[in-house]
C-alpha cells in the first residue's frame, strides 16, 4: 500500500481469485490524443535572493499519535501525515506580508514555510478572489532544483476553500507568487492559512517510517510475491494502480486506486478507482 509494488486488499483480493485467462478477457479502451490544453512553460524563478522564512514549532508527540491512532482505526487509506495548527504566534503570511519585486512583466515575492523535521510539506492557500492570472512557482527544501508548476489560479476550479499546494520534499517549502501588471500585489487576498506536515518523503515513493506511522497491514501484497506475477494481464492491471495524497480530517492521508480509462471520447475523465 505504501509504494508502487503494493495493492489495496481489495485488488489484491480480485487478482489472486481470479485466474490469468479470465484477466485476458477484461475489456480494454485503447488510449487516445488528450484534449486538454497544452501546459504552461516551463517553470521558472524570477527570484533569486533567499525567501523570507516563517518557521513553524516542532511537531509533538501528541501530534504523532493522533496520526498513530488514526491509523489503527478501520480505514481505506493510511494517515501520512497531519495538518498544522497555526497559531497567532506563527501566523502565516498573507500578500500584505510579502516583499515584493518589479520584474519583467509584473511583481514577484517569494515566501518559505518551514515545519521542523517534515519529510515532505504542502501550504494551504487562500485564493478567493485573487485574479486569474497570478501565477505560482513551488521548490522544497531537500530537492530545491525541482520547480513545480507555474500553478495559474484561474485553472483552479474551487477557489471558495483554501487550495493546497503540491507536495515537495523536506521540511520546507517555497512558493514564489507573479503578479502581472501593474496592479499593487499587495492589496491581493491571498493567504497562506496551514501546513500539512508529511512524516515520509515523495522520493521514497511514500515508505513509511514505522517509528511514526505504524506497521504495515497484513492485507498488502507484493507483486513479486504473486502466483500470477508472469501473466500479462495481471501486470496491466499492476501498472494501472496509482497512489494519492489528499488532506481529509485534520490529516494528510495515502490511499492506492486503479487508474481507469474514459470511454467516452468527448470527456476523457481521468477516473480514480479507490
Amino acid at each position: 500500500m505504501h509504494n508502487f509494488s503494493s495493492f489495496t486488499r481489495f485488488l489484491a483480493a480480485a487478482a489472486l481469485a481470479t485466474t490469468c485467462a479470465s484477466m485476458a478477457q477484461m475489456p480494454s479502451v485503447p488510449g487516445e490524443p488528450a484534449l486538454t490544453p497544452k501546459a504552461l512553460a516551463a517553470p521558472e524563478l524570477r527570484l533569486g535572493a533567499e525567501a523570507p522564512r516563517f518557521v513553524l514549532s516542532p511537531i509533538t508527540d501528541g501530534e504523532l499519535v493522533q496520526v498513530r491512532r488514526a491509523n489503527q482505526a478501520s480505514r481505506k487509506w493510511l494517515a501520512i501525515g497531519i495538518v498544522r495548527r497555526i497559531d497567532a504566534a506563527t501566523a502565516l503570511p498573507s500578500a500584505g506580508d510579502l516583499d515584493w519585486s518589479p520584474v519583467q512583466g509584473g511583481f514577484a515575492a517569494q515566501v518559505a514555510v518551514r515545519s521542523p523535521q517534515a519529510g515532505a510539506l504542502r501550504l494551504a492557500i487562500e485564493l478567493a478572489g485573487v485574479p486569474n492570472d497570478v501565477e505560482m512557482v513551488f521548490f522544497g527544501s531537500a530537492a530545491p532544483e525541482r520547480l513545480l508548476g507555474p500553478v495559474r489560479v484561474g485553472e483552479i476550479a474551487d477557489r471558495s476553500v483554501p487550495w493546497w499546494s503540491p507536495l515537495t520534499d523536506g521540511e520546507t517549502q517555497t512558493v514564489e507568487f507573479f503578479v502581472p501588471g501593474t496592479s499593487d500585489a499587495r492589496l491581493l487576498p491571498l493567504r497562506m492559512s496551514a501546513a500539512s506536515h508529511v512524516l515520509t518523503t515523495i522520493a521514497s515513493v511514500f515508505t513509511k517510517r514505522v517509528s511514526d506511522i505504524g506497521d504495515a497491514g497484513s492485507c498488502n501484497v507484493d507483486i513479486k510475491c504473486s502466483p500470477l506475477k508472469d501473466s500479462p494481464a495481471f501486470l496491466d492491471a499492476r501498472n494501472a494502480v496509482a497512489q494519492m495524497v489528499f488532506n481529509t480530517e485534520g490529516f494528510t492521508g495515502l490511499c492506492t486506486g486503479t487508474l481507469l480509462n474514459d470511454a467516452d471520447a468527448s470527456t476523457q475523465t481521468p477516473w480514480f478507482y479507490g
